[in-house]
């Protein structure tokens, strides 16, 4: 029996449901509880956890149980905008991408209309999830996925950018990297440019080691410290893989 958190009615329409719990999930949740225009929007939970995920929000719902028919159907997803699948945490990478790639087929044999995000660990499921009809299908590191995912529902044209940036037509590679001494006290401008080139490396974000926040698109003048890490985008895998942490 599917345990329901509060009612839901059959009028909801242009909600949100989410498939799964973890910390991405709550993350995604976050971020658009963030978001001026999507701050109300109904949110429905469907995972197989003991209790509600977020208590006090009057606009999420939650069904306990698997991704099935009668879930998806109790979830109201005929009226539902769009249909979120995450992975199961619990699960090594290649079960989790399997048990999505089913979530997705089940989803879409439900109700074939909805608009569907998927969230991959691996690309070895990308061309299954596409074969199930899975309108966005995004393959990145966790702590990038959460964010793709929100911008999705947000903002398609982002993600599409994004996405295609991390995936492996694109050849590029994110790294994290610590700050040396050579680099300590150095302007953010002047290390970009010697990133580049000399190692065809883009930084576009600092782990503030002093802040524990995560500083993007610093100022010219923003001044390295010892502790920082730097985060990379590249294709000089060669290069940065000796550095990362």
């Amino acid at each position: 029996m599917n345990l329901k958190s509060k009612s839901i009615s059959s009028n909801l329409r242009r909600h949100i449901i989410i498939c799964e719990w973890n910390y991405r999930a709550k993350l995604i949740y976050q971020e658009l509880r963030n978001n001026f225009k999507r701050r109300q929007v109904p949110i429905v939970v469907i995972a197989d956890i003991e209790d509600e995920p977020i208590k006090n929000d009057n606009n999420l719902f939650f069904i306990k149980g698997a991704v099935e028919e009668e879930t998806l159907r109790e979830a109201n997803i005929k009226r539902a905008k769009t249909v979120v699948i995450l992975g199961d945490e619990n699960l090594d990478d290649t079960s989790r991408d399997a048990k999505v790639a089913l979530s997705t087929l089940t989803v879409e044999n439900t109700y074939r209309q909805v608009y569907t995000i998927v969230e991959l660990a691996d690309e070895r499921y990308f061309e299954l999830c596409q074969k199930a009809h899975a309108d966005r299908i995004i393959v990145a590191g966790s702590n990038f996925r959460s964010h793709l995912v929100s911008r999705a529902i947000i903002n398609n044209g982002i993600s599409d950018l994004v996405s295609y940036i991390l995936t492996e037509q694109s050849k590029n590679q994110f790294y994290q990297i610590p700050v040396s001494s050579f680099y300590e006290g150095c302007s953010f401008v002047n290390v970009l440019v010697q990133m580049r080139r000399y190692h065809q490396g883009t930084i576009i974000a600092i782990f503030e080691a002093s802040s524990g926040k995560l500083v993007t698109n610093p100022k010219s003048d923003y001044e390295l410290q010892k502790e920082d890490y730097l985060i990379v985008m590249t294709r000089n895998k060669s290069y940065f893989s000796r550095l990362c942490i």
